[in-house]
């Protein structure tokens, strides 16, 4: 008797009155075809957990026959639905306990839509649950493989109680800047948990000597200067640089973590020594009144302590975009978006120190806001800052009066990359802008884009473009890992540009170009996928540096994984390998691999793990009746591209990824 007040308040209140089943859509679509206002009770506080788990289980059979529709006319129902954006099934944010599905009412209204509603973009996803409301664009891979997952969730108790436990502890977390106040040490506290001069030294020696491009945000002559300055009196530096010490200190000690190094004087572990450097990093921020009167440095720490929070976490996390933001405003604040050249004032060096910290901002906007299907915050309307220079730190200095004339980008310099990867990125942000928003009606601006994303792809340096694997034996780990970097930034975008109108080339052969571009684009991260699962083995090219496998690199493979199944799903009439330019069978063994990626991580990562979920039923599907059913060979756990114990995932680089 419980059961049916709790089920009631999840339908809206008109659904309830003509006793119609609610999709539980905000609005529902039962309320859309009748025009009128739909509307849900508040949530019921002060509620057991045992009810809740009752409430799911009153709904467990209409959900399983849910599921065996779903996988049952998977193939027919894709083709005529949303596509990605809105009619595919889908994998439910951990979050949520009952999410919006236009699906299932497409399973049942289907035939009466025309092909050219099936077509139409929608704008996102929301998803909600008593505590937390979610929104996604629809160019994420979670609003595309959303509903799949959202019924599996149902069918074993003991399957989802698992769920719980691999969670990384850190994701419950907030960022220490973001988690309740507190006062923050005087600066002589802070003073006093700087290491020996002699410890400190080869923790920045082992930051300033590697081959992470953050290095371009801190001058190395500059640095110097003022560190040893420091060294000399404590006081002669401002709490920003102080923050900015640490922050380098905790870069530094994850750079031993990641080369499983010792760290040096017996600073015990690792872990905890770069929580302490992470805490100061925060405490120098809040000390500064870095949220009210930025300064010289501020940026620079914030982009620190951002990379701290980043890699204390496996999966993509909403406090490292909240931060990413905070930075942005302050950047504006301080004036970062627009050109140092305008201003006077500005002096050279300093001037170029901007650009190269708004242009590490820029990657961060849109890296973080795609990594979770949200708008990006820079309007490149509202900003006229150019591009770094392609100079070393060495070709001048603070004291320069004007800047050196750049180098050519035939020759690599430590900023060569970040300019690569902005050029690129400012396309992708304006794809993933347009596409998010639903403004994809001009098929000629679509067109336009690819070919500025293609010229641009063929415009970069020789040294940033992929190569065959067994033609790289004698190329440095970190250029490969930035060869991939770039090479999947560029298919992402290829993807994300020609999705909408690769499910209306499935009624319309008139955008039968988007369909090929988007097929071809998915199955070449799969295959860079299949490529890197080898190399990160023991013996392989990328083994030592496996760390560069992030939450950023496992949303494409994702994004990918979910295009070729929307592909996969088209009915056999449909079906054209001639015009994708791969078979059926191509396309399934790309996604058993891509299974056995998730295999090996999906027990310290949940988003590994839902990924894993999700294909499992989507191969089920799509090789019923197929004499090959099976599961892909298990990868050995051992060599497995995860992190294993207490190994976390290694730095975000800023640049890097």
């Amino acid at each position: 008797m419980q059961q049916q007040p709790v089920r009631a308040t999840l339908s809206c209140s008109s659904c309830r009155q003509r006793k119609l089943k609610c999709d539980r859509d905000e609005p529902c679509s039962n309320c859309v075809a009748r025009n009128v206002s739909c509307q849900y009770a508040p949530w019921p506080r002060g509620r057991v957990a045992a009810q809740r788990r009752d409430s799911r289980q009153h709904d467990l059979s209409d959900r399983v026959r849910h599921l065996e529709q779903l996988l049952g006319s998977i193939v027919q129902q894709l083709p005529t639905q949303q596509g990605t954006s809105n009619g595919s099934p889908g994998i439910k944010s951990p979050a949520s306990t009952y999410v919006t599905n236009s699906l299932a009412t497409g399973s049942h209204q289907g035939s009466h839509r025309s092909s050219q509603e099936g077509s139409e973009v929608k704008p996102g996803r929301m998803m909600a649950n008593p505590n937390e409301t979610i929104y996604v664009s629809s160019s994420h891979w979670s609003a595309i493989c959303h509903e799949v997952e959202h019924i599996r969730e149902h069918l074993d108790e003991s399957h989802e109680a698992s769920d719980l436990g691999i969670v990384d502890q850190a994701q419950s977390q907030v960022p220490l800047l973001l988690g309740p106040g507190r006062l923050a040490p005087s600066l002589e506290d802070i003073l006093a948990d700087v290491p020996p001069k002699h410890i400190t030294d080869r923790l920045v020696s082992r930051y300033f000597t590697s081959t992470q491009p953050s290095i371009l945000i801190t001058h190395s002559g500059e640095f110097e200067g003022e560190y040893k300055r420091f060294w000399n009196d404590p006081n002669s530096v401002s709490v920003q640089w102080v923050g900015m010490l640490f922050g380098i200190l905790a870069t530094g000690t994850f750079l031993y973590i990641r080369s499983q190094d010792e760290l040096p004087g017996g600073m015990g572990s690792p872990l905890e020594v770069a929580e302490s450097f992470q805490q100061r990093c925060t405490d120098c921020l809040i000390l500064s009144k870095y949220s009210t009167a930025p300064g010289k440095y501020t940026l620079e720490t914030l982009l620190f302590n951002i990379h701290g929070e980043f890699v204390r976490r496996r999966d993509a996390h909403l406090g490292v975009w909240i931060l990413t933001g905070i930075a942005i405003r302050l950047a504006m604040r301080m004036g970062y978006h627009r050109d140092p050249d305008n201003y006077p004032r500005i002096s050279p060096f300093h001037g170029e120190m901007r650009r190269r910290v708004w242009g590490v901002l820029q990657q961060l906007d849109i890296l973080t806001s795609c990594q979770l299907g949200l708008p990006s915050l820079i309007q490149e309307s509202q900003c006229d800052t150019r591009l770094p220079r392609n100079i070393n730190d060495e070709d001048f200095g603070p004291e320069s009066t004007q800047l050196p004339p750049p180098r050519p980008e035939t020759q690599g310099t430590g900023v060569l990359y970040t300019r690569v990867k902005v050029k690129m990125m400012t396309i992708f942000r304006t794809i993933f802008n347009q596409v998010s928003l639903g403004k994809t009606e001009d098929y000629n601006e679509i067109m336009t884009l690819d070919q500025k994303l293609h010229q641009m792809h063929q415009s970069m340096p020789t040294c940033y473009k992929i190569a065959k694997l067994e033609d790289c034996f004698m190329v440095p780990p970190y250029l490969l890992i930035r060869r991939y970097n770039l090479e999947l930034l560029f298919q992402k975008a290829r993807c994300t540009l020609h999705r909408h109108h690769m499910t209306k080339a499935y009624h319309d052969p008139k955008y039968n170009y988007s369909r090929t571009a988007c097929v071809d684009s998915a199955m070449t991260v799969l295959g860079h996928q299949a490529s890197i699962l080898k190399e990160v083995q023991v013996g392989g090219l990328l083994y030592n540096d496996r760390w560069f496998l992030t939450s950023l690199e496992r949303h494409d493979f994702s994004l990918a994984s979910m295009v070729v199944c929307v592909e996969l799903g088209m009915p056999p009439e449909q079906q054209n390998p001639e015009l994708v330019g791969y078979t059926r069978e191509s396309m399934i063994d790309a996604l058993k691999t891509s299974q056995a990626f998730w295999a090996a991580i999906k027990a310290v990562s949940a988003e590994a793990k839902q990924a894993y979920d999700m294909l499992t039923v989507m191969l089920k599907a799509v090789t019923t009746g197929s004499k090959d059913e099976s599961m892909p060979p298990a990868v050995n756990q051992e060599k497995a591209p995860a992190h294993q114990g207490s190994e976390p995932l290694h730095p975000l680089h800023f640049g890097a990824k």
